[in-house]
């Protein structure tokens, strides 16, 4: 089944200001009864669009958050999110972006064309993005304390040994009698120089390191631009069951620009080429089938 989708983003003015809509691409009725839909989206901006679940990005019913996306890349996304719903408890779920809705409900017309696959294994993590810039180096933290008292030196040498006093003069000789008492001893010499001091003793370790200051305030964030003013545009989307597809602007409008997809069962496939050629955009698949979006400006 061939499925032509006509975005005309100009409708609205919160869409020609953003360049940004919904679209739905198909309901899978599940063997529980359940039904899941498959949403996805068209921006036609050059970068990427960041819209916060709240006025501008919710669903119907509550709550509003059913896991839709807010960060929307360039281009045309056929199988952005999906959410499963019980359609005897809740009939329908509408999805609000930018001012632009689109409903999901159990409608044979809309089921896919095709069976959903098992999920495949999670694939490789990418690469690390860049290190954010270094915040404000905080204040230094206290200082740690002292380390303790290196061990003392080895005692110096002894001093050298002082002068014997002089010898006391001899008693006159006696009669011999009785042997008199000893003279008393002599003075003792002076003290000798004191003797040199010890080598230093070794220094003791270092103490720990002081905590490190809290982190510094973050800067104040910028002020925002005003919104860029887009001139009316024109989207057209065929999606085809083979491996290659064309989408063509309407008589009288220019091709400004355009992309190509491809889907392999329940997943991307693999773009073989995807290229403009006068007012329509061509996409060759080498895996799954081609979905084609021009980008027509009158």
């Amino acid at each position: 089944m061939k499925r032509i989708l006509l975005l005309l983003l100009a409708a609205g003015p919160a869409a020609a200001q953003t360049g940004l809509a919904p679209t739905l691409n198909c309901v899978y009725l599940q063997p529980d009864n359940t039904v899941s839909a498959f949403f996805g989206y068209a921006n036609v901006n050059p970068d990427s669009i960041d819209v916060p679940v709240g006025p501008s990005n919710f669903v119907a019913p509550d709550p509003q958050n059913w896991g839709q996306p807010t960060t929307f890349q360039s281009g045309v996304q056929s199988s952005a999110w999906a959410a499963t719903f019980v359609p005897s408890q809740t009939p329908s779920i509408t999805w609000s972006l930018a001012g632009t809705t689109v409903t999901a409900s159990n409608d044979p017309s809309e089921y896919c064309d095709f069976s959903v696959a098992q999920e495949g294994s999670q694939g490789p993590q990418g690469a690390p993005g860049p290190q954010g810039a270094p915040g404000v180096i905080g204040p230094s933290g206290a200082q740690g304390p002292a380390g303790p008292t290196g061990v003392a030196g080895p005692p110096g040498p002894p001093g050298l040994q002082g002068q014997a006093g002089p010898t006391g003069l001899a008693g006159p000789t006696g009669v011999p009698g009785q042997q008199g008492d000893a003279g008393p001893a002599g003075l003792p010499g002076p003290a000798g120089p004191a003797g040199l001091q010890g080598p230093p003793g070794l220094q003791g370790p270092a103490g720990p390191q002081g905590l490190q200051g809290p982190q510094g305030l973050q800067g104040a964030i910028g002020l925002t631009g005003p919104p860029a003013v887009l001139p009316s545009i024109h989207v057209v989307a065929a999606a085809s069951r083979t491996k290659s597809g064309t989408a063509s602007c309407n008589a009288g409008e220019v091709l400004i620009g355009g992309a190509g997809l491809c889907t392999a069962s329940f997943g991307f496939g693999q773009v073989g080429a995807s290229s403009p050629v006068g007012s329509s955009w061509n996409v060759t698949c080498v895996l799954g089938t081609a979905e084609a979006v021009a980008v027509c400006m009158p």
